[in-house]
Parts: structure tokens; sequence; C-alpha cells
């Protein structure tokens, strides 16, 4: 992999130095620099967990990815950054439930004997790293968060309407990326998994947020959201370059 290719694809021009700084402008730029996009199990791609592969889709392509590419890829550039990392299993609030292990892969950093949550795979979340310290609130561009444990798992809550909504929980197990392996498969090919029932692409912005699914385009600017509709393919796959400059062809 060539890192400094990657370190140019998300714009990322400061010292290289293992620090909180550093890790909280790497977050931010991987996340308004690439998508989070679920493309290519609409378009008949099979997701292999594979770094180079992922490195070629991602770096060199100039595309975007879901949470194991994206999580998976980022983890990589940390580590030879020099940041002690791990990648965790998260498993994701359904609205009933939390969903199977293995559901998201999150990044957990250690630094100074703290200890962050990174993520760059989630779409709509922090745009800075975590401090995984319990019941703490943490105020962030997108919003505000909080972590509570609950004997060996964490719970990762979001503030929305100031109402607190589970995100994802998760143990502070190390993983390996081939753990994944059957998760990601069963989220390209599940009818149950959301990836499969539309086409998402979403990107943070310096004021917001850009995403487009099959039949709509949503800008959000400063808290205020604008909804475009899309009248079919062509349209869709104009917003696509316009906005993310991705083609699928």
């Amino acid at each position: 992999m060539d890192f400094e290719a990657y370190l140019h694809r998300i714009n990322f021009q400061e010292e290289l130095v293992p620090s909180l700084r550093t890790l909280a402008s790497l977050q931010k730029q991987h996340l308004i620099n690439i998508p989070f996009e679920n493309l290519d199990i609409h378009y008949g791609r099979s997701i292999i967990l594979n770094k180079e592969k992922i490195y070629n889709k991602i770096v060199s392509e100039g595309r975007g990815g879901f949470c194991y590419e994206l999580n998976g890829l980022f983890n990589e550039l940390l580590t030879w950054i020099g940041f002690k990392t791990k990648i965790v299993s998260a498993r994701v609030f359904n609205g009933n439930d939390f969903n199977a292990e293995f559901d998201h892969l999150v990044i957990h950093v250690q630094l100074n004997e703290l200890n962050y949550l990174a993520d760059v795979g989630f779409g709509d979340f922090a745009v800075t790293p975590l401090l995984l310290h319990p019941n703490a609130i943490q105020h962030d561009e997108s919003g505000k968060f909080r972590i509570k444990q609950f004997g060996q798992e964490f719970i990762v809550y979001k503030y929305i309407d100031n109402a607190k909504k589970p995100v994802y929980k998760f143990e502070n197990i190390p993983r390996s990326f081939d753990d994944f392996s059957a998760m990601c498969h069963y989220h390209q090919t599940s009818p149950e998994s959301h990836f499969t029932q539309q086409k998402l692409i979403s990107i943070a912005t310096d004021h917001g947020r850009i995403t487009l699914i099959d039949d709509k385009l949503k800008i959000t600017q400063d808290s205020i959201s604008t909804e475009f509709g899309i009248k079919d393919k062509n349209e869709f796959k104009d917003k696509l370059w316009k906005y993310f400059k991705i083609k699928i062809s």
C-alpha cells in the first residue's frame, strides 16, 4: 500500500505523529473526502475483505465503502503512522435490539493510557474520536454522545432531540479482520440486510452532509436539510458524479 497516496486521497497535510490532534484530523479528513457507500452490492460486485483490493477501490479508484472496508483500511493507516490500535466488533441497534456480533467494525485507539473509538465507517456519526470514558457527555460537530458501561459491554449513545438513543454496543476484545467475513457476506446477500434494500452513498461536509439514495438526494447545510427527488437511473448517476465524483459502469 502507498500510504502517501492514501494521505493525499484524504487531503491530509499535517505532521504525522501519533497524537490525539493527528487522530482527530485524520478522522475528519477521511469523513469529508471518502464517502460511506454500498454501491458494489447493487452493481453485482462482491466485496471481499482483502486489504489490497480495498485499498485499490478506495484510494486508486476514488471510491468509498462500508464499515469493513473504510475502518479496515483506516486502521492500516493508523498503525503505519504509529498508533496503537485494535479492531473490535460492534452490534448496531436496529430500533428494537442489537444486531449480531461482527455487524460493525470499529477501531480502538490507545493514546497516553487513554482509550478512544475511531470510526470512519458509520455514516452520520461522530466526526472526531470518542473518548472511552463511561457516562461523560462528549460534544462533537455532529451532536452529543455518551458511552455507558454495563459489565464488559460498552454502549454508545447519541442525543437526538435531547433524547439519548443507542447507536451500537461492543466488548473491548481485539478481533482479526477475517472475523468479519461472514457478516460482510451477509450484508451483501441477505434481503434482511438494509444494505441490500437500496443504494446509499453519504459524505460529511464542513457544514453538514450530502446523502444520495435510489430516489432522493438530501443536502444538509448548517442544520438545514433540503431534499430533491431522483427521477431515474440516469439522474442518479448524474448526481453520483456531481456530488461524489464517482462513475460506475
